[in-house]
């Protein structure tokens, strides 16, 4: 991979992380005990 690859595919990751967390945000471990799509998402 070239160095402008790496950097898109780490700038995409660090989006798909932000992504979770605001997802996850206010979220307690009973939604995701009571969610199996919830946890899928968070975990995936």
């Amino acid at each position: 991979m070239t160095q402008h690859e790496d950097n898109v595919y780490l700038l995409h990751m660090l989006e798909s992380a932000q992504k979770a967390l605001a997802f996850a945000q206010d979220k307690t471990r009973a939604d995701y005990h009571g969610d199996e799509v919830l946890g899928w998402a968070i975990t995936l």
